[in-house]
């Protein structure tokens, strides 16, 4: 398997677990608190969902094939990318009407910081947000603004602020992350 079908099936398993919440399920059944706690466990399915792909290179196309499979309207927002099969809506259109948002471009000084506060407010109330990115697509303050007053608000983040550089380990997101 190559990087980019392995990094594409990473996403994919992180937009389900996202959805679905399998993460925290696993963690509820193992302390035998499932029926304790069952309305944790209660996810959102992909099957007739909204997805936006911000990004449509190698990762973005093979996660609109695997999508296709759940019934699932798929859309690209890739100002390099032009195809028939999968249309382009702006990344507004993504915020405001979506229910999940995948960000997976490459990160370039034209996409850094370039999902903000403008974008992050446009979510929908039980949105799913996704970053395989790199942490510095999204801006991480503005992030944290929106999950700390959405609380369900969704996000599946395989990347922090400061990864490369090592520093992401002191990321607030990190703490945002162990509320369950």
């Amino acid at each position: 398997m190559n990087r980019s079908e392995a990094s594409a099936e990473f996403t994919f398993l992180l937009l389900l677990n996202t959805l679905r919440r399998l993460n925290v399920a696993v963690s509820e059944v193992s302390a035998l608190r499932w029926r304790l706690r069952e309305d944790l466990l209660r996810g959102l399915e992909l099957r007739t969902k909204q997805l936006g792909l911000v990004g449509f290179g190698r990762i973005g196309h093979r996660m609109a094939r695997y999508s296709e499979a759940f019934d699932t309207q798929i859309a690209q927002s890739d100002p390099y990318v032009s195809t028939q099969r999968w249309p382009a809506w702006s990344l507004e259109e993504f915020f405001e009407r979506f229910d999940a948002v995948c960000v997976c471009r490459r990160l370039t000084l034209e996409t850094t910081g370039l999902i903000d506060q403008h974008f992050l407010s446009r979510l929908k109330t039980d949105a799913c947000l996704i970053n395989t990115s790199r942490g510095e697509a999204i801006v991480e303050q503005d992030l944290i603004g929106i999950l700390r007053v959405r609380q369900e608000t969704r996000d599946g983040m395989d990347v922090l602020v400061g990864e490369v550089t090592r520093s992401h380990n002191t990321s607030p997101l990190l703490e945002l992350h162990d509320r369950g």
